[in-house]
């Protein structure tokens, strides 16, 4: 039992500190780290919402650099080309063996087949880069050179009505074998090629 001091109530020395109140609010986690609730999966790092101008804000990763971005473009399009070229190939000879279609040889090569193969290749290139940008901001290709897509007001996947516009803008960015797409992302603050730009998002290092 505590002793009593001179003015009669019981000593406190050694006591430990009271705890704070219930309602006290905690202070927010600094810049990169996740925050969550008991037993729910951590959500992505944060950012902060406010990106403007050409310098990152504190903690968040720098812009991706033209290379990085060149060489996941030429990774990602040689996948989607394999799996364009073999479903048009087997479509094609299905029905040339089928006699549902008359395909003409030229070169040995059934004409029409490159036609079919351009269509395919840019539809799949629209599933393929919209699928995996607004699921993760990352494609295979972009996994391998460690850089992401983001959408600087929240630091998070762009959704998917932003990858889908962005991604349709390849037709021009793609121009002359992504020449067009690299002149915009050398000559703008942020690195942004047009679609970038009008669907607000930018690419930086994960």
């Amino acid at each position: 039992m505590s002793a009593p001091t001179a003015s009669g109530a019981p000593s406190t020395s050694g006591a430990p500190p009271p705890a704070p109140p219930s309602n006290a609010v905690p202070p927010p986690p600094p810049y990169g780290v996740p925050t969550a609730g008991a037993g729910s999966p951590p959500p992505p790092p944060y950012f902060p919402p406010v990106w403007a101008g050409p310098v990152p804000p504190p903690g968040a990763p720098p812009f991706a650099g033209i290379v990085e971005r060149a060489v996941a473009i030429v990774i990602d399009s040689i996948l989607i080309g394999i799996v364009a070229f073999v479903l048009v190939f087997v479509v094609s000879l299905s029905l040339a063996l089928g006699g549902a279609l008359v395909f003409g040889l030229g070169f040995g090569i059934f004409s029409g087949f490159y036609f079919l193969l351009a269509g395919v290749f840019f539809l799949l290139t629209l599933l393929y880069f919209c699928y995996f940008e607004s699921r993760s901001g990352q494609t295979p290709g972009k996994q391998l050179m460690h850089i992401r897509v983001i959408d600087p007001s929240t630091g998070r996947s762009p959704d998917l009505t932003k990858s889908l516009l962005r991604n349709l803008l390849r037709i021009i960015d793609g121009l002359a074998f992504y020449l067009v797409g690299a002149v915009f992302v050398l000559i703008t603050d942020r690195k942004q090629r047009l679609g970038d730009m009008i669907a607000g998002t930018i690419v930086v290092r994960a």
